[in-house]
């Protein structure tokens, strides 16, 4: 059970890995089959590919911060989240799982009942797993990252660069309410690390970017991922920044 009182499979980053499995690898064998070694390096690959792509941004806190602190817990989440899978197996005899299709992205359920694990497969997870801090030191640090203050108005703010990504001809699906909720726990988790317990505008806009850029569906030929995010830099610099007090 995570901090937030759920499973990683149900969290905002273990939903888009199970995606990726569901998009690069379930799909391919028709739901028949989940192979937690073809898992495991798939997902592996995706957080390296995403790591290398953030490394050759212009250095920056929030790159830095996205990197060290989203993407490299990635791997960590990744073998919880097999690891998860595996358990929901061998209690039921099943793993289900949800795919989205069509153009209103409809939900089809699938019940998958062949696992292909062995024993060279469980290593890898264990090693990933393995303590860098306590528990008790992880419950306290994000504990005390969930108290971090957002002001109504950064709040509004947030939410207006949101509603902003789904507006526009050439988007095709924009940011969901799933990634609002991401930019605010990484937007108090930012504050937390700098020090504070109280969120600015500027963190909202040094994670805008890494938070939600990936989360943005454009129309072919609009530029894919580099596309993203310049609409969400475009969304930045367009909308007018709260200038309250925003402490307690």
């Amino acid at each position: 059970m995570g901090a937030w009182g759920i499973t990683v499979r149900q969290s905002d980053d273990g939903l888009d890995l199970l995606d990726t499995i569901v998009a690069e690898q379930l799909r391919k064998v028709n739901f028949a089959a989940f192979n937690v070694s073809e898992a495991v390096t798939l997902l592996k690959q995706n957080i390296q590919e995403e790591i290398e792509q953030y490394k050759q941004k212009p250095p920056s806190k929030s790159t830095d911060f996205y990197i060290n602190e989203v993407l490299m817990h990635d791997f960590t989440n990744a073998a919880i989240l097999v690891a998860e899978c595996l358990y929901d197996y061998y209690q039921t005899g099943e793993l289900v799982v949800y795919d989205y299709v069509g153009e209103n992205y409809d939900p089809v359920k699938y019940h998958i009942k062949s696992f292909i694990v062995t024993e060279m497969d469980l290593p890898p997870l264990l090693a990933e797993l393995k303590s860098v801090i306590s528990l008790a030191e992880l419950a306290k640090a994000r504990a005390e990252a969930a108290e971090v203050f957002v002001h109504p108005c950064v709040r509004e703010y947030m939410v207006d660069i949101v509603e902003a990504t789904r507006k526009g001809g050439e988007i095709l699906l924009g940011v969901s309410p799933r990634g609002n909720l991401a930019l605010l726990r990484c937007a108090k988790a930012y504050a937390w690390l700098e020090g504070r317990d109280y969120c600015t505008p500027d963190d909202i806009k040094a994670l805008a970017v890494p938070v939600l850029a990936h989360r943005i569906v454009l129309g072919y030929g609009s530029g894919g991922m580099e596309g993203t995010v310049k609409r969400v830099e475009n969304i930045i610099a367009s909308l007018p920044v709260p200038t309250e007090e925003f402490r307690k």
